[in-house]
């Protein structure tokens, strides 16, 4: 029994129960009854809108149904859903909106801890891999993510950095198609996790799979790695595909000019702490630091590979990536962004702290372990790791909201038991982040009295089948307007005919004529075509890594 206690505690299994309980600092706040202000509130209402969407029936949930005076919103057509879909289920078994997001910022930090703690096992011993894990837990740019931004998609970021890296390397190394079809499988939740990561991630990590394919493992293994991501891409392009081609249908001006948010060079490596916002020039209310550990395991790895030569490919791969990052969040760098689409897709560059935060960590592998300056070192690295956790993982205050608190500041008549009294509180809030749509010259500035409204008809009676789906009965000559925001998705049909839609301005709600007939006009939301396709590609896509997986190695 000793012996087998003793082999616990010293397997992969005893070091990630270990993790588990050194990581707790950084999860206590989340522990706590109440909840606890950020900069993302609105995720709250995003959830929320996941749930109704689910619900309408969607398959794909696309609509979220009320926003904007309930005039809706295609919302994830464009904005991340994988954790949304997975709030939906935590909903399901709480019955709370608050409690289900709690849940979701809680899951991210054993979740990337152990998948770190993985990826760096494959590079060196238990007590580095554990150290490392730490690192990445602890970076100060996670605490800003998660107790002052909020920022929910990179949060789910960080879990699938390690894990994806993680088969990069098994494929590029033996070029099992298990393998691939986990690397797929993985790319697959990360394009679903969030709209900016996988586009600064997935190249880096596929120069570093062709890179040490072909110089460690020597073999071309770096095309499996190739077809596993674009398969990845392949099972996510249901998402994807419309969020990028129907961009068009969406005004494309961002609130953010990229140019105010470079973090100065003393912001990155000087501590500083702050629940605030990022402010045009030096004058930022939060902070934008590397973290002392972090810039510590660059000054290790810039020796180490000084000494070394070019001879360790990683050390000089992770030294050139986090070097080029830090430039790319210098304001020197400023004409990169401008010949580039960077700007477009990035509005803070010092969003490309996500990869600091996991280069950084993931350097930890190049400290000899087997030396006693080497234990010593890792040991000082897991103490600071733990202060820093202590000092900047809580957040600035806590309160006790309940989800109608948000309810009435995010939408115009929703409360957790359904429809309401127009809520005051709504008619201050600006929803902003959401770009219009094209055929929208304004946002709607009052609830309508109903979801048909008509200048000339007799409405003599409205059905709400599902919150995407409505009937109207109606008598008379002219134009009846259903109010909602006509997108792509929204047909229309007349005594069960389909028919033409128009655009009523200034709201770019939908207006259909009727000839002064007896009409029941029925007004519904599917897949279009286009999208109809991209879903049958996430099918085949998804069933591609699912043969890769269950079949045996190649010959």
């Amino acid at each position: 029994m000793k012996k087998f206690t003793k082999n616990l505690f010293w397997s992969d299994t005893g070091w990630l129960v270990l993790l588990l309980v050194f990581i707790i600092p950084a999860s206590l706040p989340l522990l706590h009854r109440g909840f606890y202000y950020f900069s993302d509130e609105p995720h709250i209402a995003n959830l929320y809108q996941m749930i109704r969407a689910i619900g309408s029936g969607q398959i794909p949930p696309r609509w979220a149904p009320d926003m904007s005076y309930n005039y809706g919103y295609p919302l994830f057509n464009f904005y991340y859903p994988l954790p949304f879909y997975i709030g939906a289920l935590f909903y399901e078994l709480t019955g709370s909106l608050v409690i289900s997001l709690k849940m979701l910022f809680l899951l991210t930090i054993p979740a990337s801890s152990m998948l770190m703690y993985k990826w760096l096992r494959l590079h060196a011993d238990k007590l580095t891999s554990f150290t490392g894990a730490l690192v990445y837990t602890f970076t100060p740019y996670r605490a800003v993510d998660l107790y002052i931004r909020g920022a929910l998609g990179e949060l789910y970021a960080f879990i699938f950095f390690p894990l994806i890296a993680y088969f990069v390397y098994k494929v590029a190394k033996s070029g099992e198609t298990k393998d691939i079809g986990f690397l797929s499988l993985f790319t697959a939740l990360l394009i679903l996790s969030h709209n900016l990561a996988p586009l600064i991630f997935m190249p880096g990590v596929f120069i570093y799979g062709f890179i040490i394919s072909l110089t460690t493992f020597k073999n071309r293994n770096y095309i499996k790695i190739f077809e596993g991501i674009i398969v990845g891409f392949l099972i996510s392009a249901f998402f994807w595909m419309p969020s990028l081609i129907e961009q068009k249908y969406l005004v494309s001006i961002t609130p953010f000019n990229y140019k105010d948010h470079f973090p100065f060079i003393k912001q990155l490596i000087i501590p500083s702490w702050g629940y605030g916002a990022s402010n045009p020039g030096v004058y930022d209310d939060m902070s934008f630091q590397i973290g002392l550990v972090n810039i510590s395991l660059i000054i290790v790895t810039a020796i180490f590979v000084y000494k070394k030569g070019l001879k360790n490919i990683e050390a000089t791969i992770f030294l050139a990536a986090t070097l080029l990052i830090l430039f790319m969040m210098n304001i020197r760098s400023t004409f990169i962004w401008e010949i580039s689409t960077l700007s477009k897709f990035i509005q803070f560059p010092w969003r490309l702290l996500m990869l600091t935060a996991f280069l950084t960590s993931s350097m930890v592998i190049f400290i000899n372990s087997r030396t006693k300056i080497g234990k010593i070192l890792l040991i000082v690295l897991i103490m600071f790791s733990l202060l820093a956790g202590l000092a900047y993982f809580k957040p600035s205050e806590y309160y006790n909201p309940d989800d109608n608190y948000f309810l009435k500041r995010f939408f115009a008549n929703r409360l957790s038991a359904g429809k309401s009294q127009e809520s005051l509180i709504y008619k201050n809030y600006s929803e902003d982040y959401l770009l219009l749509p094209v055929w929208a010259r304004d946002r709607p500035s009052e609830l309508q009295s109903a979801k048909f409204t008509s200048d000339d008809l007799v409405i003599i009676g409205i059905t709400e089948h599902t919150s995407i789906d409505y009937t109207a009965e109606v008598n008379g000559k002219g134009d009846l307007y259903f109010n909602s925001y006509y997108f792509p998705g929204w047909y229309a049909e007349v005594n069960g005919n389909e028919v033409p839609t128009e655009i009523k301005e200034p709201n770019g709600n939908i207006k259909i004529h009727l000839d002064g007939t007896p009409a029941t006009v029925r007004v519904y939301w599917k897949e279009t075509p286009f999208r109809l396709f991209t879903d049958f590609l996430s099918l085949a896509g998804f069933a591609l890594a699912g043969l890769l997986i269950l079949k045996k190695k190649h010959e």
